[in-house]
């Protein structure tokens, strides 16, 4: 769609019939479009940053609090990975007209979805960081600081990535900069394919990183496989369907 401009203006359509709309209050871009759309729709902007916002969550500790109006409702466990989804659940039960506070005084934990920065353990005695679902900028950032947290002195930490994708014309940017964070923690990184070949190898090389380029993913994980040690740390960041080259 070449610009995030245009990939707004095409998920827009989809609103075109809705009576209510949830969206990312942080995100400048939809706050804009929203200010289309709040005298023929309910809008619930939902953000991380401001209680300003319908709904606002605040993580510390692991523990997320929920304001709803700038009002505290509750407080739910989980991991920080999961602080924009909740708000914006939170957003589609005031849509729904649902019992919000019933809800947080029954459910003490929420754990990860699959393939979205588990933590695992191989066949082979490493450790997986498994984010390999929709990977975007700010996972990508709680991945990153996941894996240098895991592991030890002797622990060699790799990164096994196509890069990531749906970002109009920022793309290029977006991955060069994911690079050269990486380069911060990884001793080697696994790029797959040719979508962001070019913006990772930038980025790693820029930075003095090791990196090598692989076909797909099996061819990766094959030379993976030969080198790594029980005490290694591996991070899957985004796996792209074949349509990807």
């Amino acid at each position: 769609m070449k610009s995030l401009e245009n990939i707004l203006d095409a998920k827009s359509e989809i609103v075109e019939l809705a009576g209510s709309v949830v969206i990312n209050g942080d995100d400048e871009m939809l706050l804009t479009e929203a200010r289309l759309w709040t005298n023929q729709k309910n809008v619930y902007d939902c953000s991380i940053t401001s209680r300003e916002a319908t709904v606002c969550v605040e993580y510390e500790d692991g523990k997320h609090d929920i304001y709803v109006a700038n009002n505290l409702l509750g407080s739910i466990n989980g991991p920080k990975l999961l602080q924009l989804s909740i708000s914006l659940s939170i957003g589609v039960m005031l849509a729904l007209d649902l019992d919000i506070r019933e809800y947080i005084n029954n459910l003490d934990t929420l754990d990860k979805s699959k393939h979205r920065q588990n933590i695992l353990e191989s066949d082979l005695g490493h450790t997986i960081i498994d984010n390999s679902f929709n990977s975007n900028p700010m996972g990508v950032e709680f991945s990153l600081e996941t894996l240098g947290q895991l592991g030890n002195e002797e622990s060699l930490r790799f990164l096994v990535t196509p890069g990531m994708v749906e970002l109009g014309s920022d793309q290029f940017a977006i991955n060069y900069a994911f690079a050269s964070e990486a380069s911060q923690v990884v001793d080697e990184a696994l790029i797959i394919g040719n979508t962001n070949k070019n913006a990772l190898k930038t980025g790693f090389q820029e930075n003095n990183t090791r990196y090598q380029i692989f076909t797909n993913r099996d061819e990766a994980v094959s030379y993976l496989n030969s080198i790594v040690k029980p005490e290694d740390i591996v991070l899957y960041e985004n796996d792209l369907p074949d349509h990807y080259p």
